[in-house]
């Protein structure tokens, strides 16, 4: 299905397969004429499982959204206003730890690549589709275990329902927005912090994706995972490494307390492949920049991330709107942190034309994932 949609093949004979294919032949029109091989990979991709295929297919979801014989958008609390700031597609694996300039992890949304203003009822759909999908996912080979968290999913729903309810209560209070800094007991949450904690202690970005040679430490070519072989680092294109200290210059201007200009003297960059669900076709590239020293052992990598438009339901509220996609992402991402500067590297500008994200690419900002949810995890 996914190859034949980027060719175009003939028509489907199920009507909600030709949904699909039109959906996302729209969606992906001007990326299927420019690169075409990456939107396969894409489709691939969310062909594995059906939780890569929700990460991917956001376009389906505001199809259906929008689809008045479908019950998605439905509620008797509809309303067109207020629109308030959104992750744009808060699922559970747009969520993970960030680091704080203090050094603090945090529970943060994590993906901020379709943040805008959305109906107030979209995100909570979006995330309880996808804690009920996630719950149906759960211990694959243990079918009692995973029958028990599909059977609370009435419960989940309703305790995410409620806990967005008193949120937006504690807000009207003017009560200070919380900080999750620790699992405090929750078995998935407690495993992300341990995690994140662990491998931000150890700096494992450096050990995983670099290499030092003496005193120069480089970007790895090839596949830094064994156990992924289409997750690929190669060479930039010159013009691209050329673009990249000028890139880094507008960009510190957009961060919060921006270290010194020579932080960011760039040592080496790579190209990266393979990354991603929706955004697999996307340009990414990982820079190797000095850091807070000439010594090897501080040296930082960052992330450089094309971004796009925001898929999200209706419009912008009149008077109220971005003026360019990478303003975009830096307004909705210090409104929707605990902390602004949750990650303090976190900026955008463009690059060669393209708006791009740059960000902090460390092995402590970890993401939860449906497949870590087996055993004990996998419990309501």
């Amino acid at each position: 299905m996914c190859l034949s949609l980027a060719r175009c093949a003939e028509p489907a004979s199920d009507p909600r397969d030709a949904t699909l294919r039109s959906v996302f032949a729209r969606a992906d029109q001007s990326l299927l004429r420019s690169r075409p091989s990456l939107v396969a990979g894409r489709y691939a991709r969310m062909a594995r499982g059906a939780y890569d295929f929700y990460r991917g297919s956001l376009p389906l979801f505001l199809h259906d959204w929008r689809d008045g014989a479908n019950e998605l958008s439905r509620s008797r609390f509809t309303l067109d206003l207020p629109q308030p700031r959104s992750a744009g597609d808060p699922h559970l694996e747009n969520f993970g730890t960030l680091r704080a300039r203090d050094g603090s992890l945090a529970l943060e949304p994590n993906d901020l690549d379709g943040a805008d203003r959305v109906p107030y009822l979209w995100d909570l759909r979006r995330l309880t589709v996808g804690l009920c999908l996630a719950a149906r996912l759960s211990n694959p080979d243990a079918p009692a275990a995973r029958a028990a968290a599909v059977g609370a999913v009435p419960a989940i729903v309703r305790a995410a329902a409620v806990a967005y309810a008193d949120a937006i209560a504690a807000h009207a209070r003017g009560a200070a927005r919380a900080r999750v800094t620790a699992g405090g007991g929750d078995l998935v949450l407690d495993d992300l912090f341990r995690r994140g904690q662990r491998d931000a202690d150890r700096r494992r970005e450096l050990s995983d994706l670099t290499v030092l040679t003496g005193a120069r430490r480089t970007i790895l070519r090839g596949a830094p995972d064994p156990t992924d072989s289409e997750n690929v680092l190669a060479e930039l294109p010159e013009p691209a490494r050329d673009a990249l200290p000028a890139l880094l210059s507008r960009y510190r201007a957009t961060l919060l307390a921006p270290p010194p200009a020579e932080y960011f003297a760039v040592l080496d960059s790579a190209r990266e492949y393979g990354s991603g669900v929706a955004s697999w076709p996307r340009v990414r590239a990982l820079v190797l920049v000095r850091g807070p020293s000439d010594a090897p052992d501080d040296d930082v990598i960052l992330e450089v991330k094309e971004l796009a438009d925001s898929v999200v339901p209706g419009g912008p509220p009149p008077g109220v709107w971005f003026d360019t996609v990478p303003a975009r992402l830096v307004a909705s991402a210090r409104a929707l942190w605990a902390v602004p500067d949750a990650d303090p590297l976190w900026g955008a500008d463009e690059w060669l034309g393209l708006p791009v994200l740059v960000r902090t690419e460390s092995a402590g900002h970890k993401t939860i994932r449906v497949d870590r949810l087996v055993a004990a995890l996998g419990t309501p």
